[in-house]
Parts: C-alpha cells; sequence; structure tokens
C-alpha cells in the first residue's frame, strides 16, 4: 500500500514522453489524465499519496479532531491549488468537477472548526449544522446528478447511432435490390452494378464463413487441409 504510489511514480516516469503507449498498466494509471506537462502526468500519483496521508493522519491523530480537521483542510487546498492551476483531466467538464468537489471539502472543513471550537449560541451551531449537511448533500446530489445526466446522453447517443446504422443498412438493402432488378431487365449492358452484385455476394459469403471459422480455430481444426 505504501509502496504503491512510488511504483505509480515510477512507471508513469518510465513512460515520459511516451504516453500514447498501448501498455495496459499505463492506460490504467493515466486514464482520465491529459498528460501535458510533469505535474499534469502525475496526477494519479498525487492522488494515491494524498489519499494515503490522509489515512495516515486521520489514525495517528485520532484523539485530536482539531488536526484531523486541519490536515484535511490543507490537503483540500494544495489540491485545489493544483487542479485549477494545472488542469491535469482530459476536458473541462471533469476539471471543473473537481474543482467544485474540493470547493466542498474546504467549505465543510472550515464549517466543521466551529464545531471543534465549541464557541457560538446553540441556535447559531445548529445553523451550522444545517449548513454543513446542506454543503455535503448538495456535493453528493450535484455528482450524482452528472453521473444520471452523462447515463442517460450516453444512452441516447448509442439509440441515435443504431437507428442511423438500421437507416443505412436500409439504404444499401434498397439500393442493391433497384440494381439487381436493372440487371435483370437490361442483362449484360450494366457491367459496373453486375460487378458491385457480384462483390456483394462474395462478402455475405465470407460474413457468413467467418463463425464457421473461428470455431474451426477454437477447436484446432487445420483449415488449410479443408477442400
Amino acid at each position: 500500500m505504501v509502496y504503491f504510489p512510488v511504483y505509480a511514480y515510477k512507471y508513469i516516469m518510465f513512460y515520459s514522453g511516451r504516453y500514447d503507449s498501448k501498455d495496459a498498466i499505463l492506460e490504467v494509471l493515466m486514464a482520465g489524465v491529459r498528460p501535458r506537462d510533469y505535474h499534469s502526468a502525475l496526477y494519479t500519483v498525487y492522488f494515491l499519496v494524498r489519499r494515503l496521508m490522509a489515512g495516515i493522519l486521520l489514525v495517528l491523530f485520532v484523539d485530536y479532531p482539531f488536526f484531523q480537521c486541519a490536515f484535511l483542510l490543507v490537503f483540500s487546498t494544495i489540491n485545489f491549488i493544483y487542479v485549477v492551476t494545472v488542469s491535469p483531466l482530459e476536458d473541462l467538464k471533469q476539471n471543473r468537477i473537481e474543482v467544485f468537489n474540493e470547493l466542498s471539502i474546504m467549505f465543510c472543513a472550515h464549517t466543521y472548526n466551529i464545531f471543534l471550537r465549541g464557541e457560538g449560541t446553540i441556535s447559531f451551531i445548529n445553523g451550522t449544522g444545517w449548513v454543513f449537511m446542506g454543503t455535503a448533500s448538495f456535493n453528493i446530489l450535484g455528482n450524482t446528478a452528472i453521473v444520471v445526466f452523462e447515463t442517460i446522453q450516453d444512452a441516447a447517443s448509442k439509440w441515435t447511432n443504431i437507428k442511423q446504422e438500421q437507416q443505412r443498412l436500409i439504404l444499401i438493402s434498397e439500393r442493391r435490390e433497384n440494381r439487381e432488378n436493372i440487371v435483370k431487365e437490361a442483362p449484360g449492358t450494366m457491367k459496373q452494378f453486375e460487378f458491385e452484385i457480384s462483390v456483394h455476394e462474395v462478402l455475405e459469403k465470407v460474413k457468413a464463413w467467418m463463425p464457421h471459422r473461428r470455431w474451426l480455430l477454437a477447436n484446432k481444426v487445420k483449415i488449410s487441409e479443408l477442400p
């Protein structure tokens, strides 16, 4: 667990300048990251180090909630500055979501300090608690709404692509039937149409053969020995 951020750093640095490599581990480490420079390429490493340090400090200062809150605030502030200045993620939307999350954490950390200090009237502390819960709820609902919206958007995009593909296949089929009718009515006069029809027939035979070929290869049957 402690070594993993070091491993990620060494792996990313090994591929420095070659981030378009198809290495499987590198694709996992660089998922969603736009490596324009040194610091943007190390987004995953910074993320892992922050989580690791936060976990260690929360355990070490279990009896000192003020220091726990202070460290979380420091880490969140550093990450907020990093995301705003570097913009390490692939698109503007993801960077803005990251900024929104960090602002929510920072605001909650500042608000939580009021409970730790124990100052103010009961009504003020109650109001602060509602603000704290409202901020956390707004962040959760905001991220959930983004996920739901993107899911619906992706589903709509896939449905549109499927409909367009179906329309394209219908047009191809109608075009082929039209040319077959022309060839039948005037055989030998439309060489180009006849050639296209023969090509379609060959393609259909190849398409029908491919499942059988995959089955034969999977069962280690030598295709070259077939008649």
